[in-house]
């Protein structure tokens, strides 16, 4: 849960931010294949009329070359919010590359034994007036 959720290959390392100095290319920054079994709460940068937010493709951020790489994601996407502090324009290019996109809902969410923790659950409608207009 968060602002925004940067899913990072196993092959980052936090030095490319020491190595790139004002360079944000991703070129120096390969990936690896990745898979990723969560559920995601976070905000969006909402599109408008002058900018393309990025969509679902761009809900979980990335920040490495991955050319013919696979990101392979099983979950739940959720957007709460509009992004507070992960507030910049998208552009493609900039700070990736496209993954070959694996993403799937995780059917173990239909079970409520295989909810995330913290999943809120109701167990009871009580009534006490209702109102039709």
């Amino acid at each position: 849960m968060g602002d925004a959720i940067t899913v990072l290959s196993p092959d980052w390392s936090d030095s490319y931010s020491l190595t790139h100095e004002g360079d944000t290319s991703p070129d120096g920054r390969p990936a690896t294949s990745t898979t990723v079994n969560a559920a995601t709460f976070q905000g969006i940068v909402p599109s408008n009329g002058s900018n393309y937010s990025g969509g679902v493709e761009n809900f979980l951020r990335l920040l490495e070359k991955w050319d013919n790489v696979q990101l392979t994601y099983n979950g739940s996407i959720v957007v709460m919010f509009p992004s507070q502090y992960a507030t910049n324009n998208w552009s493609y290019g900039t700070y990736y590359t496209a993954p070959d996109r694996q993403w799937g809902f995780d059917l173990n969410f239909t079970q409520l034994d295989g909810l995330p923790p913290l999943t809120p659950r109701l167990t009871a409608v009580v009534p006490e007036s209702w109102a039709s207009f």
